[in-house]
């Protein structure tokens, strides 16, 4: 089980801290590098792959909300951030772009919460616009002075239509049509406070979406995200938890589901997480 951050000695706080960020998956493995925290960042940048991508060759929502993490302006230097409300609106859906370009804008930063929005644009091309992201996080520490850049480099992964799909580079699992499974917490998954991150949160509620509307997929083509709103209840420590997902709307060629309940198993079916995404068929 993970330690939380907020628990560590004054003196082993950015050291710990290091260990941490540089063991979180989430903006390693989608090759995210954070222009607050890694060093040498200029420009907040990602490429897109493969298995960030629809069937139809359409960006996915999750990919695009771990490269805009909103946190209400927030970072590790200055704060112990927790996401609590994040929105994405999926403008274009970037078939032929190769790269993305995150630019962020914090809104008002409060005294405990904060409220931040992104544009995501075609890194080479900054006047098309892929996305608008918006949303809130509040402060649940405050860390020593002493912050340093952190050397934080990307896991190099090599492009290719055989790559694993997200979910399972998460180590999601399916148990049942809607309902899907987090593996126990660990440090890959886990935020510095110990909480599940939002990186494992929103692909996994993606894949329960995908998986809510593939018969309309099937019958009518590949399924692609236009918008994506998720609310943080709780916090998440123990693992493994699920997610249940129902259809909420039906439109001629849209179908919105609420994407997940992120339910902590033996927990009294708490909710934790929730949210929902409007997708397209055909």
């Amino acid at each position: 089980m993970p330690d939380d951050i907020r628990d560590v000695p004054t003196e082993e706080y950015w050291e710990r801290f290091e260990k941490k960020w540089t063991g979180l998956l989430s903006y390693r493995y989608l090759g995210r590098r954070h222009g607050v925290l890694d060093t040498g960042v200029e420009r907040e940048t990602m490429v897109l792959r493969s298995d960030m991508r629809n069937p139809a060759g359409g960006i996915m929502a999750a990919p695009l909300c771990i490269a805009s993490p909103e946190s209400g302006g927030m970072a590790d230097d200055l704060f112990v951030p927790n996401p609590v409300i994040a929105s994405m609106q999926v403008i274009d859906d970037a078939r032929d772009v190769r790269e993305i370009e995150i630019l962020r804008e914090t809104i008002r930063v409060g005294r405990q919460m904060g409220f931040s929005r992104s544009k995501i644009v075609d890194a080479d091309n900054p006047d098309r616009l892929i996305a608008l992201s918006e949303g809130s996080g509040v402060s649940i520490g405050q860390p020593p002075p002493g912050f340093e850049h952190v050397d934080n480099p990307v896991i190099d992964v090599v492009d290719s239509p055989s790559l694993p799909p997200l979910h399972v580079a998460f180590g999601a699992q399916r148990r049942a049509p809607g309902v899907w499974e987090l593996p126990e917490l660990s440090d890959e998954l886990s935020s510095p406070d110990a909480a599940l991150h939002l990186g494992p949160i929103h692909v996994v509620f993606e894949a329960a979406a995908m998986d809510l509307v593939a018969h309309e997929a099937d019958r009518r083509g590949a399924g692609r995200g236009l918008a994506r709103d998720v609310r943080r209840a709780r916090e998440g420590r123990a693992l493994p938890c699920e997610r249940r997902g129902h259809h909420r709307h039906r439109w001629a060629n849209r179908v919105s589901p609420v994407a997940a309940r992120r339910r902590q198993r033996g927990s009294r079916d708490h909710i934790r997480v929730s949210g929902v995404s409007d997708l397209a068929v055909g």
